[in-house]
């Protein structure tokens, strides 16, 4: 049985709240941090202490899902007063510090759960039957991955199945053993058979706690983490109820795939446009170029601003078309020996198509260039659709978001070197890098130095034509890197004034290849 268009558009909407948007990017968006200020970790002995509190809160969660939660109010009024009342506990709680942790903690369980149960009232679950009631607790396990994760262990299907078991032996042991509250001495019993819930709600409470001892955080910022830590797992209860709102009407099966179909979409085109990668693509590809924290990254205010509103305003020759209006993934051949790294997105361009040099002038000479050379299919790129695909070569840049200008600041280069590193640390077979001016030279050098490469602007100047050997020096073995070249960029003001002409670019690229053995 096929979903009808309007019930596909829904399950669009929950796979977003699912899988776009993971906790940790939550957390380090609401005190102002980029998201490596939250992997520093904390002191020695307080992680297990924040476990043990994050198991006691389970605990007393569980009793309130079986016993308190099955009556009461629905409505976006009601979600926001419990997100009102957590982030007043958060700043609270910011005031004590860790030691407030053990009072907060559960007071916030128990707030977001009566949340997820009014989401699952709307979404007409029956509120009496234990498994519901056991479905909402579920919920606090969906913390979302990390840039670094497996995506096959940290999708929402695969942490429903983890879950499933626990699930079921729970709601038979309370169906046949409880009548009315559920005692005090079986939740912790209960929750044996729910160990993936209460290590993964455990991590995302080390993630809480992490994020509200970041240096310079106060009470108002503690607040404003609780507030993002209820808004989480409220998105996650919108999604994941509404999924299986639709699987009651078309089958586990039918939505199942669906949903299959859209999480390909979302890594391999154009969101509700272009179909998937072409499979060739898809079956080498050694990571997900897209993960969910880079499609909900909103570390840079300011660019998220600015690529929406391109997105909404649009240019009148693009009009009728939907822009990306979001951070614009790498491109290319997981297996490439060669990594050609740019400046950032285009507003109408890669902003509009959501794919690295595709659409704007810039592309109509990269393409055509690669195409000479053999690295590309076809020498025109126009949406993520076209069927164009690369071979040796992979497409990044120094920023995802368009910049105001073509100007991206200090700080967003910064927070985007997470994602030029979660490329390089992929790209297991890249010998060579070619940078399409000083910016995307300069985040390599950034990138390979944090890696142990010791790399300095000084002594490895940007030029034309520059070829540095990087293999030589300290710290090459653990970077990976080997050689770094450098060209103009390929920006429609240099190649329209004649800075850049093909014949210049397509000198420094086939030197390159043959650097990288292509």
């Amino acid at each position: 049985m096929h979903l009808s268009e309007e019930h596909l558009r829904e399950l669009s909407s929950a796979y977003d709240r699912l899988e776009r948007l993971p906790l940790a990017i939550r957390l380090a968006n609401s005190v102002g941090r980029p998201l490596e200020a939250l992997s520093v970790g904390l002191p020695k002995g307080i992680t297990g202490r924040v476990m043990d509190v994050a198991g006691r809160s389970l605990s007393l969660g569980m009793r309130v899902a079986l016993s308190t939660v099955r009556q009461g109010p629905t409505g976006s009024a009601q979600l926001r007063r419990h997100r009102i009342v957590v982030g007043s506990t958060g700043a609270v709680g910011g005031f004590f510090g860790a030691a407030g942790l053990p009072l907060e903690l559960p007071f916030t369980t128990v707030v977001m759960l009566r949340a997820i149960a009014a989401v699952a009232r709307e979404e007409g679950e029956d509120m009496a039957d234990p498994r519901v009631a056991l479905e909402c607790l579920g919920v606090l396990a969906h913390g979302g991955p990390s840039p670094h994760d497996d995506a096959t262990e940290t999708s929402y299907y695969a942490v429903r199945a983890a879950l499933a078991p626990g699930i079921r032996q729970a709601a038979e042991y309370v169906s046949r053993h409880v009548a009315g509250d559920l005692p005090r001495h079986a939740a912790p019993l209960l929750l044996r058979v729910l160990q993936p819930l209460v290590a993964r709600f455990g991590q995302a409470a080390v993630q809480k706690a992490i994020a509200q001892s970041v240096p310079g955080v106060g009470a108002a910022a503690a607040a404003a983490v609780n507030v993002a830590f209820i808004g989480h797992f409220q998105n996650v209860a919108q999604g994941h109820f509404a999924v299986r709102r639709l699987e009651r009407l078309y089958g586990n099966e039918a939505v199942r795939e669906a949903y299959g179909q859209l999480r390909e979409a979302r890594t391999g085109a154009a969101p509700g446009k272009a179909g998937p990668m072409p499979s060739t693509q898809r079956a080498a590809a050694p990571f997900d170029p897209y993960p969910p924290a880079l499609a909900g990254c909103e570390l840079c205010p300011r660019l998220v601003e600015y690529r929406q509103r391109v997105a909404r305003e649009k240019r009148a020759a693009y009009k009728d078309e939907e822009y990306w209006g979001a951070p614009v993934p790498g491109f290319g051949d997981p297996q490439a020996k060669l990594v050609l790294v740019g400046l950032a997105p285009g507003a109408h361009g890669s902003n509009r198509t959501g794919r690295m040099f595709t659409g704007d002038a810039s592309g109509d000479f990269l393409y055509p260039a690669l195409h000479r050379a053999g690295l590309a299919s076809k020498p025109l790129a126009r949406h993520r659709g076209d069927g164009l695909t690369l071979n040796g070569i992979w497409i990044t840049s120094a920023v995802r978001c368009v910049p105001p200008g073509n100007r991206p600041d200090r700080s967003e280069l910064d927070n985007c070197q997470l994602w030029l590193k979660y490329d390089l640390d992929h790209l297991k077979d890249a010998r060579v890098a070619l940078a399409l001016g000083k910016i995307g030279h300069d985040a390599l050098l950034k990138a390979w130095r944090s890696r142990g490469l010791e790399t300095t602007l000084a002594a490895h100047a940007f030029g034309h034509g520059a070829v540095h050997e990087l293999s030589r020096l300290p710290g090459a073995a653990e970077s990976g890197a080997l050689t770094l070249l450098d060209s103009y960029h390929v920006s429609f003001q240099n190649t329209n004034t004649g800075r850049l002409t093909p014949a210049m670019f397509d000198e420094v690229l086939a030197r390159a290849m043959r650097l990288a053995g292509l």
